[in-house]
């Protein structure tokens, strides 16, 4: 598992309560972090998000107008986020058709699974085309600023009461509602937390967050600023790492033991 590295300016404190705001802060200060990206579009090309419209496929702290690099402090953290996809359950009309036939969920789900391998990837699989056609990329965040900690309590109590002066309160929201699934809450926090000044003048560069795989996985969501911006993003570091197998690898091992996944 690799080490998390912090690479802290002498003199800035990493974490810290914002005076203005009462959200709980943790310093930007060139820390490294790990993303899965495609190759041929690299680390830093995310699909920048529409102002209108459903934001169901977003992923959880998009903000509109703007690209959302999502990363993890460790390789663990990166290889979890980007392979959960493959451990998604079965879409709801299996259990539906699992009824009509009079079959047990467990039993049609085998069914519907042997018949799919005679002609595609197993369920629960990521082929060697996906790993292949990815890398494990390190990115260095700006030297100045400031990332939201999302799952400290003082950002919840900062987000319940208003985030500062003039904002609208959302009484009763919690950490599950901040990191849960209904992306118009995640999103519509994001967006706000996204320009909410802070008490250096500057503006958030993203959130930090806990992944819902375990708490001990810590993420970042990265706010790409806009073309022309004079804020700093993060650099990508280096070409890369091919993606291993799990025989390969003992990260990637552990992840797929811990979703109940493989990978060719």
């Amino acid at each position: 598992m690799a080490a998390k590295i912090s690479a802290m300016r002498p003199g800035v404190d990493s974490e810290r309560t914002c005076s203005r705001t009462n959200l709980s802060l943790v310093a930007s200060a060139g820390r490294l972090v790990y993303r899965v990206a495609r190759k041929d579009i690299g680390p830093l090309s995310p699909r920048s998000r529409p102002t209108g419209g459903p934001r169901d496929n977003w992923s959880r702290y998009d903000i509109p107008r703007r690209k959302t690099v999502y990363c993890g402090s460790t390789f663990i953290g990166a290889y979890t986020e980007a392979m959960y996809w493959a451990k998604q359950p079965l879409p709801e009309i299996i259990h539906t058709l699992a009824l009509e036939l009079e079959k047990s969920g467990d039993e049609f789900c085998r069914e519907v699974a042997l018949q799919w391998t005679k002609s595609h990837m197993s369920p629960h699989c990521l082929s060697a085309g996906w790993r292949e056609r990815r890398k494990l990329y390190t990115l260095k965040l700006p030297s100045k600023g400031w990332f939201v900690d999302v799952s400290a309590s003082g950002t919840v109590a900062a987000i319940r009461n208003g985030i500062g002066s003039g904002s609208r309160s959302m009484s009763g929201i919690t950490l599950g509602d901040i990191s849960g699934d209904n992306r118009g809450v995640t999103t519509g926090i994001a967006e706000r937390l996204a320009v909410t000044k802070l008490d250096d003048g500057t503006l958030p560069l993203g959130v930090r967050f806990q992944s819902k795989h375990g708490a001990d996985l810590e993420c970042w969501a990265i706010w790409l600023p806009p073309a022309g911006s004079k804020v700093a993003a993060p650099k990508d570091i280096g070409e890369g790492f091919s993606i291993p197998n799990a025989v390969a690898s003992k990260d990637v091992e552990f992840v797929c033991k811990s979703l109940g996944i493989r990978i060719h």
